[in-house]
């Protein structure tokens, strides 16, 4: 095996165990025997007692396989750029979370303090059209209720979503005539 004499001398103390199975002959002639490259890395300690990252990379150096190359790279500059690279993506995930469940709670919030003035307006526009009211006038508060109910129904789908996404949906199934609400869409962007 390689340095056998120097592995206390720089290897990081939990990984001695690792770097002498990685090393041990038995295990490149079998790594390198599936395989034409085999690679691995390890901790190490270095004279000043900072850490780093050293790449072992062996091979066969003859094609008798006779004799096992190794090199030996310090990636200790890439093995910390990752680690602040993925240090910043689980940053940005939690930030990202974080401002979903606010859009969510801002939406629930925003369909409910919404729906009280849109009821009244819909109840008044109910009342309006129980009285003796003039044709033309029944037909405009008559937009004014189903154009209400259209917006009553984004929404509960806009309640619907913030639920979705907060895990709290419960599914009915009711039945839609197709028929009516192509009629309540029609008459909804029907010009006056």
């Amino acid at each position: 095996s390689i340095c056998k004499n120097t592995v206390n001398d720089w290897v990081y103390p939990d990984e001695r165990d690792k770097f002498m199975s990685n090393s041990s002959l038995d295990n490149l002639i079998l790594q390198l025997a599936v395989s034409d490259i085999y690679e691995y890395t390890i901790r190490g300690v270095k004279s000043d007692s900072s850490i780093c990252y050293k790449r072992f990379r062996c091979s066969w150096l003859d094609e008798a396989r006779n004799i096992i190359l190794i090199e030996q790279t310090d990636v200790t500059a890439m093995y910390h750029e990752q680690q602040r690279k993925l240090m910043k993506e689980q940053r940005l995930r939690e930030a990202a979370t974080a401002a979903n469940m606010l859009k969510t709670e801002f939406l629930a919030s925003v369909s409910h303090d919404m729906r009280t003035p849109l009821n009244a307006i819909l109840g008044y526009a109910e009342l309006a059209l129980n009285q003796n009211i003039p044709a033309d006038c029944r037909d405009y508060i008559d937009k004014i209720k189903k154009s209400g109910g259209v917006l009553k129904n984004l929404i509960n789908e806009t309640l619907d979503l913030s639920r979705l996404e907060s895990g709290k949906t419960v599914l009915t199934k009711k039945p839609l005539l197709l028929s009516g609400l192509a009629r309540d869409i029609a008459a909804t962007v029907e010009p006056s």
